[in-house]
């Protein structure tokens, strides 16, 4: 290891922009994220305070497909 590597500052820790208050924080929350026409989806970030405020939405790692009706059902009333 050099003696840059050892005095140099430290880079800084990921940051997000709330989307409740819009302070940055380096403690973020997923809560939810947007589809795009290309590229991946934009996700949306929640700060410590605003985090049980906000709405979850579904974020990028779930599956939010419908369920399936189980065999055999017609779902026609009796």
């Amino acid at each position: 290891m050099t003696r840059d590597a050892l005095v140099a500052k430290a880079r800084r820790p990921f940051d997000a922009v709330c989307v409740r208050c819009k302070a940055e924080t380096c403690a973020p929350t997923e809560v939810g994220s947007v589809e795009r026409a290309s590229g991946p989806p934009v996700v949306l970030y929640a700060c410590p305070r605003c985090v049980l405020g906000t709405g979850a939405g579904p974020t990028p790692g779930e599956d939010i497909s419908p369920p399936r009706a189980p065999a055999g059902a017609t779902g026609a009333p009796e």
